[in-house]
């Protein structure tokens, strides 16, 4: 799972996209220049969402749309494309004020809490931006971790040692004549 960090770009998931990967967006949204630096605040906030060590942040709960409408509005605003009040939950374009939508009261408190957490302005967290196009228009840019979370690693090492295994196996099985 992803976020965006330009507002007013989409992606249509029927189409194939051509891609660069780095460490800003490029050419979309409605904050900041292009290339657009991708905050540290945001990638250290995407790190600990993608390796699921997001405090609060519903992973697979009946809440997690509110813990995804909060963190998505955290990154809009930290890359300058909406701007939030935190008295009325409302989240607004940076360029023109109008309405993006609104936290609830949960949303809110998860918003405040993760945007409190401490990070380092030094480190980028291993998190680029992706910056999709389609006929060489900007579809959207959206956050990855690089490399895999450990999790992944994981996986993929209990597949080679499995594939080991089977090798190893079948080796003695075709000494065996069987």
């Amino acid at each position: 799972m992803t976020f965006c960090i330009e507002l007013g770009e989409f992606l249509d998931f029927s189409n194939a996209f051509d891609y660069s990967l780095g460490s800003s967006s490029i050419g979309g949204g409605v904050g900041g220049g292009s290339p657009d630096l991708l905050a540290q605040q945001s990638a250290y906030l995407y790190r600990l969402f993608a390796t699921g060590s997001l405090s609060s942040y519903d992973y697979t709960g009946g809440t997690r749309a509110n813990s995804a409408n909060a963190l998505q509005a955290l990154f809009w605003t930290i890359e300058g494309e909406v701007t939030y009040n935190s008295t009325n939950g409302e989240f607004r374009r940076s360029d023109n004020n109008a309405l993006v939508g609104t936290l609830s009261a949960a949303e809110q408190g998860l918003y405040t809490t993760w945007n409190s957490l401490a990070f380092s302005n030094t480190e980028d967290y291993s998190v680029r931006v992706v910056n999709a196009t389609l006929n060489n228009n900007n579809a959207q840019s959206v956050l990855v971790l690089i490399p895999l979370p450990p999790a992944a690693w994981a996986g993929i090492g209990t597949l080679g040692g499995l594939a080991v295994l089977g090798s190893v196996r079948r080796r003695r099985n075709e000494r065996a004549g069987v």
